[in-house]
């Protein structure tokens, strides 16, 4: 190679790339967003479902990757959940207990009957209003 000519270019790209990419990684921002996510599902869920209730993330400083509701009493999740499946929305039961802890607390308890939404830094706004969509039409 030539004096002054880079006889490997693409690799020397390499960490350029890497740190544009590493840059849009902002931690604050993806807590921030998630906070954000979190403020309106919350806020539309507890307008429009009332018999529903949120777990609440308390003063904590970061927020969770799902958004928690559930009913007090029985609720039948398996079709719930599927409902929401159909209709594009990632819903999934909210705590997974073991078999016995599950029996001790009995079916009605709000452990068993919880629903988790997606709340992580990529759910854009669209896609939080089409959750609510979704849970103003299958929550009952």
């Amino acid at each position: 190679a030539e004096l002054g000519i880079d006889p490997l270019p693409p690799f020397n790209a390499v960490p350029a790339i890497l740190e544009t990419h590493l840059h849009q990684l902002n931690g604050s921002r993806f807590v921030e967003t998630r906070k954000k996510n979190y403020a309106l599902l919350r806020e539309g869920v507890l307008q429009q479902k009332p018999d529903w209730y949120v777990l609440e993330c308390g003063n904590a400083p970061d927020v969770p990757y799902q958004f928690l509701l559930y009913r007090k009493g029985k609720t039948e999740l398996a079709p719930l959940l599927t409902q929401f499946l159909q209709a594009g929305v990632g819903a999934v039961k909210g705590l997974e207990l073991l078999p016995e802890t599950r029996k001790l607390l009995g079916s009605d308890h709000p452990f068993n009957n919880q629903i988790a939404l997606p709340l992580h830094q990529s759910v854009t706004p669209g896609q939080i209003e089409h959750m609510l969509r979704a849970c103003q039409a299958f929550l009952k």
